[in-house]
């Protein structure tokens, strides 16, 4: 893409597209108040420097042909990108700097003719050598100088690609449209009372669709996005909410033990929200031990449903709750749920007109339409089960949860949940080897396992009882911030 090409007009391709027009609406009203800060870098920049910035990049990038493949860490130059493909209608495939070069390889050979934006001099040359066009940020260094792109299969519709495979094989990269956002936005600005002054925490990578919840519904609103981009930031949450006066939390709901830890002050909380895993009461207790009052929101969606597509609001209600988790609560508006019978448990498909329109050069049975009152919806078939009774939906497991133990069934999600009753930290069960293992934090080694494994037996059928114990100092984790359950595999060595 030519530095000289013409800048395109703001929702240049994108059809009119209400998302960027609700963020231009605020980058117009907002222009002098704060829109991302970024507290290890010392920079902020204003909703009218953060407009700016991406028109910058729109004036190099040329007219929006070809999808960026965004290989940058979380600085302003990430935030511009953003701007400028939300505002711009350039598609964008976000891929967190985390990622290995051999992985982001995988990931780019999937387009037919992309262009990498990166601040990775090493990523930058790697890839310029295999022939994919580059552009190095920030953009005072040198630009790509190849000639403009024909328009990319997928036309003139700007879209979002995020991979939601393991750190082996090949990546699968789900394809959503940048207007298919508009409903969520519309909703979450409403939803989360983000309004200027508010201070949303951003915690989540950037190739964790969770980002773009953030990005939306924060920068349509006045609000100031927050960057955590220190291991130090990330590894003490409490202290960062206290430090920076943060209103709003997001993240997975393994971040709580350390955002309380050490005593952290977390008043200036307004909402804490928790996407991505099943939300504990109990981690509900120790939050508004920390911030009494605040907003606690469950919420629930794998990313080819767009966001997220559900939530619940904890209440006192939920605390007088038999079960130890939080229920996912109701679709938010534009997206429907269906729950097919299946034994003990039900399996959610999702209907809406807003899901992803699949994996990227890759066919899914999982994907379908449904006829409904004239309408043609999309619909998506989750692969996840969930317990319905009092009128509440909990979840139970994925499809792949269920497994055979010596010819019996077990729901790992139901161990899962009797570990966590018995007391074991951040238990982990999976079926290695022919067997249930189960792995748990005890930083102190104070978890007796013989007095663990009796619990379990009073818990469990004795052919459900994980017959390997495997206590960790700490649970590692993706830069998303979920147990890496990919490194607990090969960690079967740990002395127990």
């Amino acid at each position: 893409m030519p530095a000289e090409a013409a800048m395109p007009a703001a929702g240049f391709g994108a059809a009119g597209s209400s998302i960027g027009a609700r963020l231009l609406a605020a980058f117009t009203e907002h222009a002098g108040r704060p829109a991302v800060d970024v507290p290890a870098a010392k920079v902020k920049l204003t909703y009218e420097q953060l407009h700016q910035g991406a028109q910058e990049l729109a004036k190099a990038l040329g007219p929006p042909s070809a999808p960026l493949v965004v290989y940058v860490d979380k600085t302003v130059d990430y935030y511009r990108l953003l701007t400028c493909g939300f505002l711009f209608g350039y598609s964008l495939c976000l891929v967190d700097r985390a990622n290995p070069l051999a992985r982001l390889k995988k990931i780019t050979e999937q387009f037919d003719d992309p262009c990498l934006v990166t601040d990775d001099v090493a990523a930058a040359e790697a890839l310029d050598a295999l022939g994919v066009s580059t552009l190095s940020l920030p953009l005072e260094k040198a630009g790509p100088e190849s000639s403009a792109h024909e328009p990319a299969a997928n036309g003139a519709v700007p879209r979002y690609f995020i991979s939601t495979s393991g750190s082996t094989g090949l990546p699968r990269l789900v394809e959503v449209r940048h207007e298919a956002t508009s409903a969520f936005a519309a909703w979450s600005t409403r939803f989360y009372r983000c309004e200027p002054g508010s201070r949303w925490a951003q915690f989540s990578s950037n190739g964790f669709d969770l980002s773009l919840v953030d990005f939306l519904t924060v920068l349509s609103s006045g609000g100031t996005l927050v960057a955590l981009t220190t291991p130090w930031e990330r590894a003490r949450p409490g202290a960062f909410v206290a430090e920076h006066g943060i209103t709003h939390w997001h993240s997975v709901p393994t971040m709580i033990p350390y955002l309380v830890h050490g005593g952290a002050d977390l008043t200036s909380i307004q909402c804490f929200t928790f996407c991505g895993e099943p939300l504990l009461r109990s981690s509900c207790t120790h939050l508004w031990e920390r911030a009494p009052g605040a907003r606690i929101i469950n919420t629930y969606g794998p990313t080819e449903g767009t966001l997220f597509c559900s939530f619940h609001e904890v209440s006192d209600v939920d605390m007088q709750s038999v079960s130890s988790l939080v229920p996912i609560g109701s679709p938010i508006p534009g997206w429907n749920f269906v729950f097919i019978p299946d034994d003990a448990h039900h399996r959610l498909v999702i209907l809406s007109e807003n899901l992803a329109e699949g994996y990227l050069k890759h066919a899914s049975e999982a994907f379908s339409t449904v006829p409904i009152a004239g309408r043609e919806l999309r619909a998506f078939d989750t692969g996840d089960y969930f317990d319905l009774a009092d009128g509440e939906v909990r979840f139970s497991h994925r499809k792949d949860g269920m497994i055979k133990v010596r010819g019996n069934r077990v729901d790992t999600g139901d161990v899962t949940a009797a570990c966590m009753a018995a007391g074991a930290h951040q238990p982990v069960v999976m079926f290695l080897g022919g067997e249930l293992v189960l792995f748990f934090e005890d930083p102190q080694h104070d978890i007796d396992k013989r007095d663990l494994f009796r619990d379990l037996l009073q818990r469990l059928p004795a052919y459900a009882v994980p017959s390997r114990f495997v206590a960790v100092k700490q649970m590692p984790r993706t830069a998303n911030g979920k147990i890496d359950r990919s490194t607990l595999a090969e960690r079967l060595d740990i002395d127990e």
